[in-house]
Formats: C-alpha cells, sequence, structure tokens
C-alpha cells in the first residue's frame, strides 16, 4: 500500500479587505443620524491583509511564523486552513488538517463533556467510531471524574479549557495549524499538558506555528517566514 501524500500549498495567496467610513456604512446610519453627523464621502480603497504569500510545506516541516501584531500571521492561518478563501491565489492541502486558532469552538455548553468528547471530535473530522475508542482515554486525562457527565454550562473555567484541550491532542492530525501555544491555567494540570501538547505537536507531519516566543520557535521550529503588513520579509 502507497504511503498517504501529505502536504500543504499556497499559491501567490492574497486576501483584499475593504477599508474606509463607506465600507461599512449600512451599520453606520442609525447613530449618525441619531448623533446629527454628517457622512464623509470618502472612498473605499482596498487593503492587502496578505499579499503574495507562497508555501511549499512537506512531511517534517515545522513552520514558524513571526511578526509584530498585525503582520498577518493569524490572517494566513485562517487562509491556510480554508477559514477565509483568498482574493487571489489558491491554498491546497492532502490529509488531516486540524486548525487550532480557537480551541474552544465546537463545544456546546448545554451537552455533556462526554458528548462533546464525540461533538468536537466531529467537528474536527473525525469519524463517530474513532472518538467512542478515544473517550476513555481523554476523559482519564482531563482528571474531570463524573463530572465528564455534567453539562458543561455548569463547569467552571478551567473545567472547561481542560476539556477542550483534552479532546484536541488527541486529535491526531497530519497537518496542524497553531495560533500561539495551547496551555491551561489550572497550575495542577500545567505540566501533564505541556508534555502531551509537545507529543501532539511532533506526531503530526506538519505544523505551522503563528508565535512570538522566540524560545518556542528554536524548540520545535525548523522553519521561519517573518510577516509584516501581510508579506514575508524574511525567510530562515
Amino acid at each position: 500500500m502507497n504511503k498517504k501524500e501529505i502536504f500543504l500549498k499556497a499559491d501567490n495567496i492574497s486576501l483584499i479587505y475593504p477599508v474606509g467610513v463607506r465600507a461599512n456604512i449600512g451599520a453606520r446610519l442609525g447613530w449618525l443620524k441619531l448623533l446629527g453627523a454628517n457622512i464623509p464621502d470618502i472612498q473605499v480603497k482596498p487593503k492587502y491583509s496578505i499579499k503574495g504569500i507562497n508555501l511549499d510545506l512537506k512531511p517534517g516541516d515545522r513552520l514558524a511564523l513571526s511578526g509584530a501584531n498585525g503582520a498577518g500571521k493569524t490572517t494566513l492561518l485562517k487562509l491556510l486552513s480554508g477559514g477565509l478563501p483568498p482574493t487571489t491565489g489558491k491554498v491546497e492541502y492532502r490529509g488531516h488538517l486540524i486548525n487550532m486558532l480557537k480551541p474552544s469552538v465546537g463545544i456546546n455548553q448545554e451537552a455533556t463533556g462526554y458528548e462533546n468528547i464525540l461533538l468536537k471530535g466531529l467537528f474536527l473530522n473525525q469519524s463517530l467510531k474513532k472518538m467512542r475508542s478515544l473517550a476513555d482515554e481523554i476523559i482519564e486525562f482531563t482528571e474531570l471524574g463524573d463530572a465528564i457527565y455534567q453539562p458543561v454550562r455548569t463547569y467552571s473555567a478551567g473545567m472547561k479549557a481542560r476539556l477542550s484541550f483534552s479532546i484536541v491532542v488527541f486529535s491526531e492530525p497530519d497537518i496542524l495549524l497553531l495560533d500561539e501555544w495551547l496551555g491551561v491555567s489550572d497550575k495542577s494540570f500545567q505540566q501533564k499538558a505541556a508534555q502531551k501538547m509537545r507529543e501532539f505537536v511532533e506526531s503530526s507531519s506538519i505544523t505551522v506555528l503563528a508565535t512570538h516566543n522566540e524560545r518556542l520557535k528554536d524548540m520545535i521550529c525548523n522553519r521561519e517566514l517573518v510577516l509584516k503588513d501581510g508579506h514575508i520579509i524574511e525567510e530562515k
């Protein structure tokens, strides 16, 4: 049997946002009239949030995205994940891709912790059969005990974070997109979570990590793109 081909490619992708006063004029009309304000006649000009990015990532690539706030790191991750369609160019990938920009997305507050393990797994493109087979291991890792069968709306913030984190790190992606390192604030859980997070990243074939943490970049990544105003200014 041939080994599954895994890759992530971006071919000259750009994203243009409309900006200017009239870009969202409909939402502003009500309060402008209330305030008696004049509506400036300002021409909407396109703004490149991402401009002309090319990527060709293969198994073993651990890519860091760095740059100041507003450089385009998170937006580029959204484009790579398919969460945003590029204005120009195209993104292609093969393999099980997981986008970890917001780990809590997909958690249902009315469902129990156990039910959320299955639901969040489906959200992460896992099969129900797979999530059922992982459920006991995830439950043990959360250390939530019998609370796993209670609605998530009854959980503390720390318990919710444990549940979301634990489901994610058992998801076994081929391609992992991360906006900063995942962790939990619960001190009793931090060391265990940090070790599991390292194993999670190492198990993926391709990782793209947006971060400001120099130590983390050196520890995890073997490539780096430095972004400024949506385009690459340096490649390492």
